[in-house]
């Protein structure tokens, strides 16, 4: 199975986790690299110079660890498997991705996409994983959450846009209930 060999599919074509950080702000299909700059230096509108964000972002969405968790929640023989390379995926990300740094932090509706995909896997493997994996789920949330709050789309992304960060608000306020802002993430989403 390709997710449990590191690979993962990015618009139809599969793409192999790489250790280094750069992976993570590269979109795989044409290899252009996004700065590691803060996030809001970057132009990403159409016509930069590094390409569609569109990409590079469907990777970042870390939907394949959903797929993961699904595997090791229902194959009880590829379980440890899955949580390895769920876990090694999550730990890499984060590693790569310093809060407001990159272009991962360019868009509010993507990281409540992030925090969709990452609520759903961990609840999951949740009984399998481990306490630095809750650490690191916990640490995205409470970076992710007031951002998306600050920024919400109530204007000319109205629509889409708001309805993922009020959904990726309304995970991380119930889902994170001890943290400081919670109910108010709840309430707003």
């Amino acid at each position: 199975m390709q997710l449990l060999a590191g690979r993962l599919p990015v618009f139809g074509t599969w793409v192999s986790v790489q250790p280094a950080t750069e992976f993570w702000h590269t979109d795989p299909l044409f290899h252009a690299v996004w700065p590691q700059v803060p996030s809001r230096q970057i132009d990403y509108r159409p016509g930069n110079a590094t390409g569609d964000v569109r990409i590079v972002w469907e990777l970042n969405r870390l939907q394949h660890l959903f797929a993961l968790a699904m595997i090791a929640h229902h194959e009880p023989a590829q379980r440890q498997m899955a949580v390895n390379r769920l876990e090694a995926d999550l730990q890499a990300w984060h590693v790569a991705n310093p809060p407001g740094i990159g272009v991962n932090y360019l868009s509010a509706m993507e990281e409540a996409l992030r925090l969709i995909s990452l609520f759903h896997a961990y609840d999951l493997i949740r009984p399998w994983a481990s306490s630095e994996t809750r650490t690191i789920v916990a640490a995205i949330a409470a970076q992710h959450a007031p951002d998306i709050q600050r920024r919400l789309s109530l204007y000319s992304s109205a629509g889409n846009h708001t309805i993922a960060e009020a959904t990726g608000l309304l995970y991380a306020g119930l889902l994170l209930p001890e943290y400081p802002g919670a109910a108010r993430w709840r309430e707003t989403g």
